[in-house]
C-alpha cells in the first residue's frame, strides 16, 4: 500500500512527502524515485536510512527501547517474566526497539521474555496475540507493547479480564493517556508524538524553499505514568 501510495503521488506531482516506512528496503527506491523528481521526502518515526530521504524525525529508536527496558527492570526490580507484542517485522523502528529493549533485558537483569509476538499491523490479531500469549504464559508479570496497535489491544484485555499486571507501550495516544488514568496501561513511552504533524509541514516548507534541514531531528523520550525516573 506505500509503495502504490508513493508511486501516486510522485505522478501526482505533489510538493513534500512525509512517511513512516513499514519496509524500508522496498521503499528506498520509490524515496529516491521522488527525490530525482525534485519532491523532498522526509521519513518520521521510522526511517529508510539507505534511501536520499532528506531527513528523519523522530527518536533514536535503539534508545528509546533500551529506556523501555530500564523501566520495566525498575517496576520488576530484576527479575520477572515479560510478554512483548510488536507490528510489522520489517519495519527497522519497531526492530530497534526490540534491539535496545532484549539488549538492556539481557545484559543487565535475569527478567524472562517468555514470547515475543508480530502482528504485522492488524488489531484483530494483535488482540488474539495477547490472548493466546496470556493463555500459554498465564503468570507473566508484565506485558510489554512495542506499538500503539498492540498497546490499543492490551487496553481491551485488561479491561475485559481485570488484570493486575503491568502494561506498558509506546506511544502517548488519547486513548493511551486515558487507559494510563484509569489503570489499564502502567507506563507508555513517549516520543514527543503530538509534535511530529508540525516539525513535518515546517521542514518539508524548508526544503520546498531550498533551505537546509537538519537530517535527523531528534523528538527526544520520555516516560509518561506511575514510573517517570530517567
Amino acid at each position: 500500500q506505500q509503495i502504490r501510495m508513493m508511486e501516486t503521488m510522485i505522478q501526482q506531482g505533489v510538493d513534500g512527502i512525509a512517511i513512516s516506512p513499514i519496509h524500508p528496503d522496498a521503499l528506498t527506491p520509490l524515496i529516491d524515485k521522488a527525490m530525482e523528481a525534485g519532491i523532498p521526502v522526509i521519513c518520521f518515526e521510522s526511517d529508510a536510512p539507505d534511501s536520499r530521504r532528506l531527513a528523519y524525525i523522530g527518536p533514536d529508536n535503539v534508545l528509546a527501547g533500551e529506556r523501555m527496558g530500564k523501566a520495566i527492570d525498575r517496576l520488576l526490580k530484576g527479575r520477572g517474566m515479560v510478554l512483548v507484542s510488536t507490528g510489522f517485522s520489517e519495519s527497522l523502528n519497531l526492530r530497534q526497539r526490540l534491539e535496545g529493549f532484549l539488549n538492556f533485558i539481557n545484559q543487565n537483569t535475569q527478567i524472562d521474555v517468555l514470547e515475543v509476538s508480530y502482528h504485522q499491523g492488524i488489531s484483530e490479531q494483535a488482540l488474539a496475540n495477547l490472548e493466546g500469549m496470556i493463555d500459554e504464559h498465564p503468570h507473566f508479570d508484565a506485558f510489554v507493547a512495542l506499538d500503539f496497535v498492540s498497546g490499543a489491544a492490551s487496553i481491551l484485555v485488561w479491561k475485559a479480564m481485570g488484570l493486575n499486571r503491568y502494561a506498558l507501550t509506546f506511544g502517548l495516544m488519547p486513548e493511551i493517556s486515558e487507559a494510563i488514568g484509569n489503570g489499564q496501561i502502567t507506563l507508555a513511552v513517549s516520543q514527543d508524538e503530538a509534535r511530529w504533524g508540525e516539525l513535518i509541514v515546517e521542514q518539508l516548507l524548508k526544503a520546498s524553499r531550498n533551505e537546509e534541514i537538519p537530517a535527523f531531528l531528534d523528538t527526544g523520550i520520555s516516560l509518561v505514568g506511575v514510573e517517570t525516573e530517567g
